[in-house]
């Protein structure tokens, strides 16, 4: 627990982290492993019908995706070890502790990747068509195997399964979710990969020509992805533990709009049958708007979005199932920091207040080291705002006593009662201050 404590004015450490991961996510998903399928596949049609107008329309594309993915997706990617390190030091650090060499060797798998995408977007019209293609190939193969990777790390959070008995590295690489989100991931780049390049070829000019052929090769790639997408995702869902599957719905509407979750399941069957029957206008009739290619992409971009609130939200209360607490707090060290206190664990949650402000200062030390991770004073999440919960000292003391049966997607207090009505004492009169 002796860490720094970085705290985000406004929107907190925890949307700022999903905000870079969200944006990492799209690119790393859209324009690295589902891109790398989806240009191959199309210079594939290209070089098979001899049509180089198609095939230069391939080019461009993946110069866009080579752009996006050198230099969005690899400072994204340095982000979340970023921002991660400033929020979940504990978190991150366990992770690397489990899974150091899958991550060395997903770091050189990542540095060949981004090799690749160079070499195959430069040497487009320097190399032969087949010596090209196999080239592809291997650039496809390499950016797959970054995501085989993570998400035996991902899949781990939520779900460690036999691990958190054998503490092995496979028992917990090979977890319960692991091929069921795999598939699902997978599946979802290609649809994202396929939304960038409508997207893309709305915003071209001077492809009219090859205008039919593009959109048919694009239907037929909405046709097969999103069946398999919506049997992927829900083979995932099976998987989940019972925990997470009662967190899903506050996960998919937030909390005030519990009420409408039953619709949020009904809504994503829309979405992916919506892309069907897109895909279906475009392989028939070989027609769209340019508002309507942009819609598949920004769908997608909520979609990708969702996905990733509802993986997160899921594991909650903990960072990893079971074992580590959203706030870094282990759960077996929970009961002794409530029988010892977790003062003598707050050298750096102190730096910045006042040694001698009393029972208010502890308070604020405690909501620094065990609440700022997900809350924020009065931004997004703001505890200050919570005035209901928060109404007396007596009242706040009585939520932190039954937080976990009440909120069971927060962690429980861990320190003394000393500290605990300090920390109420804190944030009542936070919420009362006008």
């Amino acid at each position: 627990m002796d860490f720094p404590t970085v705290e985000v004015p406004l929107i907190g450490g925890r949307m700022l982290i999903a905000l870079v991961g969200v944006i990492h996510v799209l690119i790393s998903h859209g324009c690295a492993v589902g891109g790398s399928f989806f240009l191959v596949l199309l210079e594939y049609k290209s070089i098979r019908q001899k049509n180089e107008r198609l095939n230069e329309l391939a080019y461009r594309v993946a110069r866009w995706f080579f752009i996006l993915t050198t230099s969005v997706g690899a400072l994204t990617g340095v982000g979340i070890w970023f921002t991660t390190n400033m929020f979940s030091p504990v978190g991150i650090g366990s992770l690397l502790r489990v899974f150091f060499w899958a991550w060395f060797v997903e770091w050189i798998v990542f540095v060949t990747e981004i090799g690749l995408v160079a070499v195959y977007y430069l040497s487009w019209y320097r190399m032969s068509r087949s010596a090209h293609l196999k080239l592809g190939i291997v650039y496809v193969v390499t950016s797959f195997q970054t995501l085989v990777i993570i998400v035996g790390i991902l899949g781990f959070q939520l779900t460690p399964g036999k691990w958190l008995d054998s503490q092995t590295f496979w028992d917990g690489f090979f977890n319960p979710t692991y091929l069921p989100q795999l598939f699902s991931r997978t599946a979802l780049s290609a649809l994202l990969a396929c939304g960038f390049s409508l997207f893309i070829f709305a915003c071209l000019r001077g492809f009219r020509d090859v205008r039919s052929e593009f959109l048919r090769f694009s239907g037929a790639f909405l046709l097969v992805i999103s069946p398999i997408y919506l049997f992927a995702t829900f083979a995932y869902y099976q998987v989940l533990p019972a925990r997470a599957e009662s967190f899903i719905s506050v996960a998919l509407v937030t909390l005030q709009l519990t009420q409408y979750a039953q619709w949020s399941q009904a809504f994503f069957f829309v979405v992916v049958a919506g892309l069907f029957l897109f895909g279906l206008v475009l392989y028939f009739m070989q027609r769209t708007f340019a508002v309507l290619s942009v819609a598949p992409f920004l769908i997608l971009i909520c979609a990708v979005a969702q996905f990733e609130r509802v993986r997160e939200f899921a594991r909650k209360p903990y960072v990893i199932s079971d074992y580590l607490y959203s706030n870094g707090i282990g759960k077996a060290e929970a009961p002794f920091m409530s029988s010892v206190g977790a003062m003598r664990y707050s050298t750096w949650a102190w730096r910045g207040l006042d040694p001698g402000g009393g029972e208010t200062e502890l308070g604020h030390m405690l909501f620094r080291l065990e609440c700022s991770t997900c809350h924020t004073y009065r931004g997004i999440n703001g505890v200050f705002n919570k005035r209901a919960i928060l109404s007396s000292e007596e009242a706040t003391v009585q939520f932190l006593d039954n937080v976990q049966y009440s909120h069971p997607y927060m962690p429980p207090f861990a320190g003394t009662q000393e500290e605990k009505e300090a920390l109420a004492k804190f944030l009542v009169e936070g919420a009362t201050k006008k």
